[in-house]
Formats: structure tokens, sequence, C-alpha cells
């Protein structure tokens, strides 16, 4: 399998979604709450189910990447630690069937 790489990078800020399509043709929509969320598990901070309130209405500001390998993002709350790599975002894909 050739290595993982999103060649399709759409943030759409109404629907408050990501829309990825990795270089094997595969394409999925990730909710911004989603997103938020395990960036702070990428971090290391613990999720608790009473934070899923906190970042209901998330929302990304700006994509940053990070070389050919991942993306951090920048939401509304000012959050923005952790590198997505591209097998991590595939993964989440894969683990919230989306």
């Amino acid at each position: 399998m050739a290595k993982l790489l999103a060649t399709q990078i759409k943030l759409n800020q109404k629907e408050r979604c990501l829309e990825l399509v990795f270089n094997q043709g595969d394409k999925f929509k990730y909710p911004c709450q989603l997103l938020r969320e395990q960036a702070g598990i990428l971090s290391g901070q613990v999720y608790k189910e009473k934070d899923s309130e906190n970042v209901a209405n998330i929302n990304i500001v700006t994509i940053e990447p990070q070389g050919n390998y991942g993306l951090i993002f920048c939401f509304d709350d000012g959050y923005q630690q952790g590198v997505f790599t591209w097998e991590k975002l595939y993964d989440i894909a894969l683990e919230h069937s989306l």
C-alpha cells in the first residue's frame, strides 16, 4: 500500500466539518467536534464525557499543513496542539465509521 497522503482538504465551516480525500480514493467527512475531542487525546489530555458538551459547537478556524505528513488545526476555542498525521486521520475515520 502506498504511503497515505491527503490529496484534497476542504474545510466547511458552515457544516462544522473537514472533508479529506486520500490518495487511494477514500473520502471522509470529519465533524469538527470529533477532531477537537481527538486533539485533546493526542496532546495527552484525558477525555471525559462532560467534555463533549464543551466542544459541541466547536469549529476549525485555520488548518496548518505540516510537511507531507499531516495537519495542525486551530479551533475557535483557541486550542491548537498536536499534529494529526495522515495515518491518524485515516484511523479516526475508520474507528468512527466516517
